[in-house]
């Protein structure tokens, strides 16, 4: 399964830090690598690494006496119950947190609309007796795409007519839109699909009657997780 690829900062600056400086010195642009190199398992490992110092200065092809100098002797990483980790990472993963639930919530609030936006993520679902009359619904197909892709990282560009007619014909039984983001957020969090990096977890997938119904109903979603 191709993995996800990620990106942090690297300020140009950082050799002017008087910890990387020390570092330097003392180690050379050896220690200079073998820091960034751990910068970068942390960022891949939500910034925890267990301090097995010797698995992890083979892993680097170093000696255990110079990785484990990096990490405490210049200030530069927080050691913790054998855990390792970075303040600076740390405050930088809650503001890409931070970006990514406000680019979500956004694209959500552009698809259901501002009222319906506000309702938070629990709010029961209210499927109302319609089913067999003439609706006309406007479903903003393009708007519920941008959402998609927002929450499962894809970069999807068109929106089949499968998956319009499906939508339409979902609305008109009376599901909202709430309820088909609702549904495409517990989905997101079904480990198969999670896995699977959302191979299967398609706007198709998601707006058909049984699929919808079931990722809408969080109990049973809860219950039935690896069937799919």
């Amino acid at each position: 399964m191709k993995k996800e690829t990620f990106y942090f900062s690297h300020d140009y600056a950082s050799r002017a830090d008087e910890k990387i400086k020390k570092l330097i010195y003392k180690h050379g642009m050896e220690g200079y690598g073998i820091y960034w190199a751990i910068i970068e398992d942390l960022y891949q490992n939500d910034n925890k690494l267990e301090a097995d110092y010797d698995m992890l200065s083979y892993d680097l092809r170093c000696t255990k006496n110079l990785y484990k100098s990096v990490v405490e002797d210049f200030g530069l990483f927080v050691l913790e119950s054998n855990t390792l980790y970075s303040i600076s990472i740390q405050k930088r993963l809650e503001i890409r947190e931070s970006k990514s639930n406000r680019g979500k919530a956004s694209a959500e609030k552009r698809w259901v609309g501002d009222k319906v936006a506000m309702q938070p993520d629990d709010v029961p679902n209210a499927i109302k007796e319609r089913k067999g009359k003439d609706i006309r619904v406007n479903i903003d197909s393009s708007k519920l795409l941008e959402f998609y892709n927002d929450i499962t990282g894809k970069k999807a560009k068109v929106v089949s007519e499968k998956v319009k007619k499906q939508l339409r014909a979902r609305l008109k039984e009376g599901y909202t839109k709430i309820d088909v983001i609702s549904a495409l957020k517990n989905a997101a969090k079904d480990q198969l699909h999670i896995d699977n990096n959302y191979k299967y977890l398609t706007l198709e997938f998601i707006t058909r009657a049984d699929k919808l119904d079931r990722f809408l109903n969080m109990e049973d979603f809860k219950i039935k997780r690896k069937v799919l």
